[in-house]
């Protein structure tokens, strides 16, 4: 995995991390590893507060998603440019990016970037999908 990773200019995440890691990404109870990774990004949903010593968040859902149908409300755009302007890292919008449209929305509306599962995770050539996304994503 770290040769495809590092061929491409990829990094490995792990979620929840139960050993040292160079970068994790916590759910939202997890505590923080010790010894902290050198990246540390947190799953952060609708009216929970962001930590400030996290290098950044997803903040999800955006729009209704059926990976993961239990969380909501869905914010929307609005929602989303509120808390991409009080919060102290990086906000990534999660939830409901369905494509490319959704994806430059949320650009739009302050975000980082987006996180992405079922989009991808569905498609027929999901190497297209990530493309397409990833262009939706370049500065205007």
């Amino acid at each position: 995995m770290e040769v495809v990773l590092s061929a491409s200019g990829g990094e490995l995440v792990v979620a929840d991390p139960r050993e040292t890691v160079p970068a994790a990404h916590l759910s939202a109870l997890f505590p923080m590893p010790v010894p902290r990774p050198e990246c540390v990004g947190r799953s952060v949903h609708v009216g929970e507060p962001i930590d400030e010593e996290l290098d950044y968040v997803t903040y999800s859902p955006i729009w209704p998603t059926a990976s993961k149908p239990g969380y909501g409300p869905a914010i929307g755009l609005e929602g989303l440019a509120e808390r991409v302007a009080t919060s102290p890292v990086p906000v990534y919008a999660l939830g409901g990016v369905t494509g490319p449209e959704r994806a430059r929305a949320a650009r739009e509306a302050g975000a980082a970037g987006v996180a992405v599962m079922g989009a991808v995770m569905g498609a027929e050539a999901p190497e297209r999908v990530v493309a397409a996304l990833r262009a939706a994503l370049e500065p205007v």
